[in-house]
């Protein structure tokens, strides 16, 4: 049977053990240590007050569960985190299931920081989708037997300005753009692709040039408009058009004196190697 402790209200300044079945009637405040080795049971509020940190090696952190020199949890404030006997171990959310959800009410940012993977799982656990930072670069990856397939509203995949699409041996498309004022130059490192496009977006006479660079051997192909005028390895500095020329063997040239500030998205692609 349970004995019911005899303060009904109050608080105990010393260490307490407890290693039966009690009911404590109203609320009680320990100052000391509690060892409990049997079940507790709340039917109120619960509430740790103490401010230690919780880390690998902390004794101070006011909530664990688990024995500290095995696998537990440790709580603090703002902290959860599993430790196995002073080392970092994995901590499972919902490992037998269901959804973990973030920001039901107010929008939130999840973060994970330190360059860490961040690993997706297919349903057997063995296939994964891997995204993580080698201190310079951001990587995503996917096993060998899994396609990766990027999908939007309209079916696109938006990249940002100077991007790439590439293997590993160096790239099958990269994709760059220059905003130029009226008059003014600028370069893309192309390297070894055979064909460059370059798309003005200025109208249906100046919209689209393309060249077969074929290393040190180009051959211009202007496929539309008028406005455009393209050099081998000189600027044709045509006014009125947008100006394309080699300026060196993997770099090309744009010159915009198209009369005001025009952008020029250039797409290289199909490595051509040496």
């Amino acid at each position: 049977m349970p004995v019911r402790h005899p303060m009904s209200r109050g608080e105990l300044d010393t260490n307490l053990t407890i290693k039966g079945a009690w009911t404590f009637n109203a609320d009680q405040a320990f100052l000391g240590d509690v060892d409990i080795t049997g079940d507790l049971t709340a039917g109120g509020v619960v509430r740790l007050t103490g401010t230690g940190d919780a880390g690998l090696a902390t004794t101070l952190h006011p909530f664990q569960v688990g024995n500290t020199g095995a696998i537990n949890i440790r709580i603090d404030g703002n902290e959860i985190m599993a430790v196995d006997n002073g080392v970092a171990a994995t901590l499972a959310m919902n490992a037998d299931g269901g959804t973990v959800t973030f920001f039901n009410a107010v929008a939130g940012a999840v973060e994970i920081r330190k360059g860490s993977t961040l690993s997706i799982f297919d349903s057997t656990g063995s296939d994964k989708f891997v995204g993580s930072h080698d201190g310079s670069h951001f990587n995503f990856a996917a096993t060998n037997t899994v396609d990766v397939n990027f999908t939007g509203h309209s079916g696109n995949v938006v990249l940002p300005d100077a991007s790439g699409i590439e293997n590993a041996s160096g790239g099958e498309l990269t994709i760059h753009r220059l905003s130029l004022t009226d008059d003014a130059t600028g370069t893309v490192t192309v390297g070894n692709k055979a064909i460059v496009m370059v798309s003005s977006g200025f109208n249906e006479n100046a919209g689209l040039a393309a060249f077969i660079t074929f290393q040190q051997t180009p051959v211009f192909m202007h496929t539309l408009g008028t406005a455009t005028s393209y050099g081998d390895s000189a600027n044709p500095d045509v006014d009125g058009d947008a100006n394309y020329w080699k300026s060196s063997s993997a770099v090309l040239s744009v010159k915009n004196r198209l009369g005001s500030t025009r952008t020029f998205t250039i797409y290289a692609f199909t490595d051509q190697g040496t």
